[in-house]
């Protein structure tokens, strides 16, 4: 609802559906075959890592790039060029055979069928958006096309990110609508728009970047849609889950930022908080111990015993049962 004209895209959870199972399996043998390209980022965090800090001169200038509804545009020619490409990484993790494999990719991603008013539909065309095997199946179309769309710039793009269909590259300023071209060019059905920087500041994912003495630093963003309506003190919700959103809005604030910027942060963090029934006293408490836990993780070097937990942790066996209030808390208590 962010974008304008409130765009519709078609979504059908696949989950109980008879190819969800097969989806799953398919996305399993391909999240653990496939590498990885450089430009992939993970999140918002990871990008902020690898951008703050970069230099950046007066020629040049911030640009992101999106495909329009990358999903349902994705060519299934493209999809099958793909997993042809990556073979040789993929037969190491299945016993099927490269018709064998495609042919049940290519039973997923034609067979989305759903109802709306009373009449029954097919998707035709694209991948199913509910469906677990579609994100990496245009996560690698995407790769192909950025690879191939590179190569054919006869300069080099210094900066270049990509998360699924969003892209943050560094330009030079007379490049712009050549490299759009370019991009454009690949298919037909792949179409992409663009943004460049106002006032020295563009935003990508979470983090506003920002030009600051041809130097990017970064900033905590909040959509024009962001409510800051969160699960309220009142409601009921295990403690630790609000403890928990309380850590979380200050890791955005402080982890997602410049120094610069970290006061007003809280200062919006805590703001938020009360807007949503928390206790001045349980907001300063908990705001002070994450701070206190983010700069004792960022001066220990030594990640082993972090490492050591996670996999101790790993080798739990967890029940779910509902949440009671007072009884959940003492059940807690005693075990």
């Amino acid at each position: 609802m962010h974008k304008p004209g409130y765009p519709l895209r078609i979504i059908v959870s696949s989950i109980g559906s008879l190819t969800h199972m097969v989806a799953s399996f398919i996305h399993g043998i391909l999240k653990r075959s496939v590498p990885k390209p450089s430009s992939s980022i993970l999140d918002g965090w990871t990008f902020v890592k690898q951008i703050s800090g970069k230099e950046i001169n007066s020629d040049s200038i911030l640009v992101s790039l999106d495909v329009v509804s990358l999903f349902t545009n994705v060519p299934k020619e493209l999809v099958m060029a793909a997993i042809e490409k990556r073979w040789r990484f993929i037969s190491v993790n299945c016993k099927f055979s490269l018709d064998q494999f495609k042919y049940a990719v290519d039973l997923i991603l034609g067979s989305t069928s759903f109802s709306f008013n009373g009449q029954f539909y097919d998707q035709i065309f694209g991948s199913p958006m509910g469906s677990p095997l579609s994100p990496i199946l245009t996560d690698m179309v995407m790769e192909d096309l950025e690879v191939h769309c590179l190569g054919l710039l006869d300069f080099t793009v210094p900066v270049f990110y990509r998360y699924v269909d969003d892209v943050f590259t560094i330009l030079p300023r007379d490049r712009l609508h050549d490299v759009l071209n370019v991009f454009n060019g690949y298919h037909p059905r792949l179409r992409f728009t663009y943004e460049i920087e106002t006032n020295n500041m563009l935003s990508f994912l979470d983090a506003t970047v920002i030009r600051d003495d041809n130097v990017l630093i970064t900033n905590w963003y909040q959509k024009p849609t962001f409510s800051g309506r969160y699960v309220n003190f009142l409601s009921n919700h295990c403690v630790k889950h609000k403890i928990g959103i309380v850590k979380s809005l200050v890791d955005r604030a402080l982890i997602l930022s410049d120094v610069k910027f970290h006061e007003s942060n809280i200062a919006l963090v805590r703001g938020i908080l009360i807007d949503n029934g928390y206790p001045p006293h349980f907001i300063d408490k908990h705001i002070k111990i994450r701070i206190r836990e983010i700069r004792l993780r960022e001066s220990d070097s030594n990640n082993d015993n972090k490492a050591r937990a996670s996999n101790c942790d790993n080798n739990k066996n967890y029940i779910k049962i509902p949440y009671v209030k007072n009884v959940s808390e003492t059940l807690m208590k005693s075990m």
